[in-house]
Parts: C-alpha cells; sequence; structure tokens
C-alpha cells in the first residue's frame, strides 16, 4: 500500500534518489481522501493505523475510486491505496506514490481452493486465467507484488 499524492503535493522529500518515503506514525499527520466503511482497503488502513498507534485524518469519505484519484490529483488530499489501484492514473494524472515504512504496509491477496476435493477443470482453468493476469499485471505496471501462485495441478513438497 502506498500514499497516493499529487506530484506536487508529497507531504514529504524524496531522498537523492527520488523515492518517497513516510514513516507510518506521519500518516496520521496527512489530510486523506478514503473510502467509506465498511470498504476493505479503508478497513485495513484503519487496522494498520491503529495497530501502530495513530488515527488517520480522513477529511473525505468517497467510494468511487475515479473520484478519489481526482480529488487527490488535484492536490485537495492524499489517499492510501495498492500500487495496481492507480497504475493506470500514475502517468496520465500527475500522480505519485510514497512508500510507506517503519512499518511497511503491506496487504496479501489470496487464491484458494480445497485441497480435499477435486478441482474441475473449469476451476482449474479459472485458477489459471486469473493467476495468468495477475503475473501480466505485476509484469505490465511494474507493480511491487510477487506471485506465488502455482500453475493449476501443481503442489507444494
Amino acid at each position: 500500500m502506498f500514499l497516493v499524492s499529487a506530484h506536487d503535493d508529497i507531504p514529504v522529500e524524496p531522498d537523492a534518489q527520488g523515492n518517497a518515503r513516510i514513516r507510518a506514525e506521519d500518516l496520521g499527520r496527512v489530510p486523506l481522501v478514503m473510502p467509506s466503511l465498511p470498504h476493505s482497503a479503508r478497513r485495513a488502513a484503519d487496522t494498520f493505523a491503529h495497530t501502530n498507534g495513530f488515527d488517520l485524518d480522513v477529511i473525505v469519505e468517497l467510494n468511487s475510486l475515479s473520484q478519489i484519484i481526482e480529488l487527490v490529483s488535484r492536490a485537495s488530499a492524499c489517499t492510501i491505496l495498492p500500487h495496481a489501484a492507480v497504475a493506470n492514473a500514475l502517468a496520465g494524472r500527475g500522480l505519485a506514490l510514497t512508500r510507506i515504512v517503519a512499518p511497511t504496509f503491506m496487504r496479501t491477496a489470496y487464491l484458494a481452493r480445497k485441497q480435499t476435493r477435486t478441482a474441475s477443470l473449469a476451476s482449474m482453468k479459472v485458477e489459471q486465467t486469473v493467476l495468468n493476469i495477475v503475473q501480466e499485471m505485476i509484469e505490465r505496471y511494474d507493480l511491487h507484488a510477487t506471485c506465488l501462485g502455482h500453475a493449476p495441478g501443481q503442489h507444494d513438497g
């Protein structure tokens, strides 16, 4: 997860290599536009904040990703989103990603099926399609992500 801001509204100074990082505890001082509860991204951000001893300064709640990106691109506020959610908007909208550190804020997605049940050919095709799409997104958008999936029929061990 990253703090997303307009290029001219990054709340921290980038380092010599141009990489911006913000300490988790400093997120509480950044005005945010976030989805409302019970949106999973909002729940994850609130849980991360409370676990690390601070509250988020949510000044606007919007449930439309395009509206959140529009508001952020106008330097009205920042947001916390995964890289994949804003990959298309990064270049065209003048958005900047700031890595959240100390601690890092990560989310994990899972694709699971029962091992005690034989997978149908259709479910194996869906699984492979999902894994292919995830891998393609990681490569195409240079996402900070790793796909640990196995092709259907492969097993650990």
